[in-house]
């Protein structure tokens, strides 16, 4: 192929992004194919070098993050030379320059002649309190958990770790859970809880593919033996789910309660006063009783078995049978071929929380053992097996 073809290849692909982005599923499936032809370009030692320096740029951009420089590139709008951007942050210009250069080629920052920068959409993402938030949590913890998990596994002769201490304390030198570990850090756990409200920034809300007034409403009646609760979000952070849940459903009749423990409900800046606020540890017996619905999102995946079980039973003690729903919005994944961003979440929740991502045979034989029986499993349209898993007591 000679260098007019390659060029005409280009165009076409820049061309087709551009048709693609009011159908998602196709821009999905062009970007998966387009991830297939680079795999199909690239050398096994130029892949085996990218993979061995992944964690470069995101130490770089960690670095440029903390001293504001990249604060600095999205307030402006046009470019910013080197010397002006390490100026405006107090740092050495040769220490930026060193730290962006390797940003430009992933599309962080928009390298252009006489060694001036400018924003990107990317960059402008992490100058937004939730995606930083994420960015200061997973370098201040999570990478730290992921570097000695090799290190914990071959101490632990390669066995599953469960209860107990994992590679979190392990790697931290720490006997506290991340949680305990958080809430020694102010600023940590307030980073944490607003990476938790963008944590769903791309994705879709669960309701919108789940059936709310069919499942929820239609058959939601208050007074004896049922409750006027509507649905319970345990462990619900700050409450961006209820938040979301209201806006799309404001005359929804049934109440919205927000359970969390006393200090993350402490953190809540805005929050619709419809929404009642009540501190729980889901630990414990479920104070709610006879709701209609009980949502646990992203709380079980968190969990070895034998912590998930003891979860599920003080939600179980609490429901009224036959009427009582419990939602799960967890990745239910398939016991072949999971998507990668899952998959690669799965050993995030190995290393950071002693967790797993569940395929759906492991979600049946769990909640099977918890006394619950699954009514269905209710899947979003993009591919990435998000779901919502409905059940009852048995």
């Amino acid at each position: 192929m000679g260098n007019l073809d390659i060029s005409e290849a280009v165009a076409s692909i820049r061309s087709l992004r551009a048709s693609v982005q009011d159908d998602d599923n196709v821009r999905r499936q062009l970007k998966s194919e387009l991830e297939e032809a680079r795999k199909l370009l690239e050398t096994p030692v130029e892949a085996l070098w990218a993979l061995l320096y992944q964690c470069v740029p995101t130490t770089a951009l960690k670095a440029l993050l903390d001293m504001g420089a990249i604060d600095e590139l999205n307030a402006c709008e046009d470019s910013l030379s080197v010397k002006v951007l390490a100026e405006a942050c107090g740092a050495d210009e040769r220490i930026v320059y060193r730290l962006i250069r390797p940003l430009a080629p992933l599309g962080v920052v928009e390298e252009l002649p006489g060694s001036l920068y400018r924003a990107t959409p990317l960059s402008r993402l992490l100058s937004d309190p939730g995606f930083k938030g994420g960015y200061v949590f997973v370098h201040s913890l999570e990478l730290k958990a992921f570097a000695g998990l090799p290190y914990f596994l071959q101490k632990a002769g390669y066995r599953m770790p469960t209860e107990g201490p994992g590679p979190f304390q392990y790697s931290l030198q720490t006997e506290d859970s991340i949680y305990e570990y958080m809430a020694k850090d102010g600023d940590l756990m307030v980073h944490f809880g607003k990476f938790m409200a963008r944590s769903r920034a791309g994705r879709p809300e669960w309701f919108n593919f789940y059936p709310v007034q069919e499942r929820l409403v239609a058959q939601s009646v208050g007074g004896e033996p049922h409750s006027d609760a509507l649905l319970v979000d345990v462990g619900g952070g700050e409450g961006h789910d209820l938040q979301a849940f209201r806006n799309a459903f404001p005359d929804c009749p049934g109440r919205l309660i927000l359970q969390d423990t006393e200090t993350v409900l402490g953190n809540i800046r805005t929050l619709d006063a419809a929404v009642e606020r009540q501190p729980h540890d889901f630990f414990t017996p479920q104070p709610m009783h006879g709701a209609r619905a009980y949502y646990l999102r992203q709380i079980i995946h968190n969990y070895s078995d034998g912590e998930a079980l003891e979860i599920l039973a003080n939600v179980k003690l609490a429901m009224t049978p036959g009427y009582s729903l419990l939602l799960i919005d967890d990745f239910c994944l398939p016991g072949e071929s999971p998507p990668y961003y899952p998959a690669l979440l799965d050993v995030v929740m190995m290393a950071a929380f002693t967790g797993t991502e569940r395929t759906q045979a492991q979600w049946y034989s769990l909640l099977d053992r918890a006394g619950f029986k699954i009514n269905r499993i209710y899947r979003d349209a993009t591919g990435q097996e998000e779901s919502v898993i409905e059940a009852e007591p048995k």
